[in-house]
């Protein structure tokens, strides 16, 4: 059910984009990977074994997350539109085998 909403979402903004382009509206999804569950927080459990499957080594920030939606509000961008950014630290690029 997760991973056919993320589908649902990913078409939608497509979907959107081509709908509201024509009034100058741009529409664009943000894809967060793994990502710490609190700031400062004490590492949980699971986050050494996500960390070993991301190459960048870490898991994401909510700052990584913010940087991607300010990318979007910026004027430089406003070309962009229907895209979905996914920012993961490579890990939906390479996926090894535990």
């Amino acid at each position: 059910v997760y991973d056919s909403a993320k589908g649902a979402v990913e078409v939608m903004t497509r979907n959107m984009a081509y709908e509201l382009a024509p009034h100058g509206i741009t529409v664009n999804c943000v894809a967060p990977g793994n990502i710490a569950e609190r700031p400062g927080a004490e590492p949980a459990a699971w986050w050494p074994r996500a960390t070993a499957r991301i190459p960048f080594g870490r898991l994401g920030r909510a700052e990584d997350i913010a940087a991607a939606v300010v990318f979007f509000c910026l004027p430089e961008s406003e070309f962009t539109t229907g895209q979905t950014l996914l920012i993961d630290g490579a890990h939906d690029a390479y996926l090894p085998e535990f």
